[in-house]
């Protein structure tokens, strides 16, 4: 966030040309002047105070005086948020951009981006902080939260191409190494992941480290060392984002899905739209538990987490098969295989469904499809099984 010494700069410039213009048009209003900056000097110190709600009302008094000072209300934003208010923080935000009068208008964007992402708006954060980089590449800040976004949408191709030409200037930093190398992890590429869980580890035992080499082992196939490091990584830091999630896919993968359930539901109560954790627990109370309702409710909120998921629209529609709602399952898996045209399972829910309806020609065609899939699946598995020629 913009620091009080740069809010009382940036306010001081734009608020004294503000009032004096206003002294100048007459003298009845000097009186109203002072009075204006006796306002915003109490807002400020009861801001530096830690008296945000205080702060609040003075800095409302003032707006209501002189509504168009951009500066002013991105400091009411910044208030907002340390009141957790962030929807009124954002709208304030927006309102001193729109102004134009700001005195850092790439400062005030970074603070919107920041609100959204506290808020759990990630399209909305990623394209305010999109924006703060075009205007100033340099903005390391930005950057870290931009990847931070990408990593939480599953995006971590878009982290990796964000942070790698950054490498050389940030690599020995612990929270950029953390990103990129997560990002990396995730993506397969293990050897260079490594190296930055090295510079992790460099300042000791940390949560950041231990999650990083439990997603390693997780990519690896080893899920019984991936929760051992998930664990540790939780004993270290229980709020640590996604630290619940990746232990609790862990715990799936070894048939341990009860478990699994509970540690997505830790991950929930510190994260309500935590997109994997609520696909997860919803795929364990449909399948497990046959909790159409509840699973359907978690469905819907990792796909509003992350809009257009092919899987959650995907489990959407299963559920709305399994509870007779056959048409609207009907769209839904059309919709997903038109946009993944080789989704294998899509394609042999669709031949299913087609075949009850007595729609023979389209089963049909899905069937072949269905067929092609997994005769390239299986060529793939043994060319990979194949041992390499002499």
């Amino acid at each position: 966030m913009t620091s009080m010494a740069g809010w009382a700069h940036a306010c001081g410039g734009v608020v004294l040309a503000l009032l004096t213009a206003v002294a100048v048009a007459s003298p009845v209003t000097e009186e109203s002047a002072a009075g204006s900056r006796q306002i915003l000097d109490r807002a400020t110190r009861l801001h530096q105070a830690g008296d945000f709600a205080g702060a609040v009302r003075e800095y409302e008094a003032f707006l209501k005086r002189h509504p168009d000072v951009a500066d002013v209300r991105s400091n009411l934003g910044a208030a907002y948020v340390s009141l957790g208010l962030l929807d009124k923080a954002i709208s304030e935000y927006r309102r001193a951009l729109q102004l134009g009068n700001a005195s850092d208008p790439t400062a005030i964007r970074f603070n919107l981006g920041l609100a959204y992402y506290k808020a759990d708006r990630l399209p909305e954060a990623t394209e305010a902080l999109s924006r703060v980089l075009a205007a100033r590449p340099s903005h390391k800040n930005a950057a870290l939260l931009l990847a931070n976004c990408h990593l939480s949408a599953g995006d971590n191709r878009k982290a990796i191409d964000l942070l790698s030409p950054l490498e050389a200037e940030y690599g020995g930093d612990r929270a950029f190494a953390y990103l990129l190398g997560t990002a990396l992890i995730r993506e397969g590429e293990l050897q260079r992941g490594q190296k930055l869980i090295d510079v992790v580890l460099r300042d000791g035992d940390s949560a950041e480290a231990h999650f990083m080499l439990g997603t390693a082992h997780l990519q690896r196939g080893d899920a019984p060392a991936a929760a051992e490091e998930f664990r540790r990584a939780f004993e270290l830091n229980p709020k640590l984002p996604s630290v619940n999630t990746f232990l609790g896919k862990s715990l799936s993968q070894m048939q341990r899905s009860d478990e699994a359930a509970e540690c997505f539901r830790r991950e929930l109560l510190l994260n309500p739209n935590d997109h994997e954790a609520n696909l997860l627990l919803g795929m364990h109370l449909h399948k497990a538990e046959q909790k159409y309702d509840e699973a359907l409710a978690h469905y819907e909120r990792a796909l509003r987490a992350r809009p257009g998921s092919a899987n959650a629209r995907f489990q959407i529609g299963l559920v709305y098969l399994q509870t007779g709602r056959t048409e609207e399952a009907l769209a839904m898996i059309v919709g997903v295989v038109n946009d993944v045209p080789d989704f294998l399972e899509g394609h042999a829910t669709l031949a299913r469904l087609y075949y009850r309806l007595g729609r023979r020609e389209e089963a049909e065609r899905h069937r072949a499809i269905v067929d092609a899939l997994r005769a390239e699946r299986d060529a793939k598995d043994q060319a990979v099984a194949r041992p390499p020629s002499r």
